[in-house]
């Protein structure tokens, strides 16, 4: 019988000294789950921190920039009022060098609008003899219906580009294709002017084969390349 108690109060010495180690163990796991949760929490903190400060930030860029939105708009408006008047005159201009395009075939004399830049692409056939740079009589009727439009509009400035394709000129009056179209710039300001086109409104350039709107390579680009250009420009 005293065996037997001895036992029994070994068994429970042994079960609370084991109770007590998985116990502690678990105090002490706990306890270093603690400071891992408030090392993270501090962490957290500061990315909060972080994120606040970044927040107020962008709130203050997205202020600024609806304030320059609200500027520039502004700014905008006026400038389309002021463009707006040119503008209307410029559609009339456009208008008129319709009516004078429907006198002629199709491709013969085209438009090309910028904003308010108009620029007449007059073909090269129309005006000159080929290899010459006189203005035949078919170049000073053509040229006679663009002025009578131009001297509507004495405030928008004018300047005449020459332009060729890429084959070699076969005359001894020309040296080169750019000799050539200077020279047909050249003799149609002198035309617009003897028409009563203030020549301070004049200028002539010549660019020969190096300004093409097409390939050289076939004979529809080279037609397309021999040009003469009118560049209307509204005034500022």
């Amino acid at each position: 019988m005293r065996i037997y108690k001895f036992l029994i109060i070994a068994c429970i010495t042994v079960s609370f000294a084991s109770c007590g180690g998985s116990a502690t163990q678990k105090l002490y796991q706990l306890n270093h789950d603690m400071v891992d949760l408030q090392k993270e929490l501090g962490e957290v903190r500061q990315q909060n921190t972080a994120f606040f400060s970044r927040l107020t930030e962008c709130e203050e860029e997205a202020a600024r920039l609806l304030n320059e939105n609200d500027r520039m708009a502004a700014i905008f408006e006026d400038m389309s009022y002021t463009s707006t008047t040119y503008t209307e005159k410029t559609r009339l201009l456009i208008l008129e060098l319709e009516e004078v395009m429907k006198n002629y075939e199709q491709g013969e004399i085209r438009l090309d609008i910028e904003n308010n830049k108009v620029n007449i692409i007059i073909a090269n056939h129309l005006l000159y003899p080929i290899g010459d740079a006189r203005i035949d009589k078919k170049g000073k009727a053509t040229l006679s219906d663009i002025t009578n439009v131009l001297l509507e509009y004495p405030n928008y400035a004018l300047l005449v580009e020459g332009h060729t394709d890429n084959l070699p000129i076969k005359n001894r009056n020309y040296r080169d294709n750019w000799e050539l179209s200077v020279t047909r710039a050249a003799n149609v300001v002198r035309y617009l002017e003897e028409q009563g086109v203030d020549p301070k409104r004049l200028v002539a350039k010549g660019y020969g084969e190096y300004h093409p709107v097409a390939t050289n390579a076939t004979k529809e680009g080279q037609q397309a390349n021999r040009r003469t250009e009118v560049v209307i420009v509204a005034p500022k």
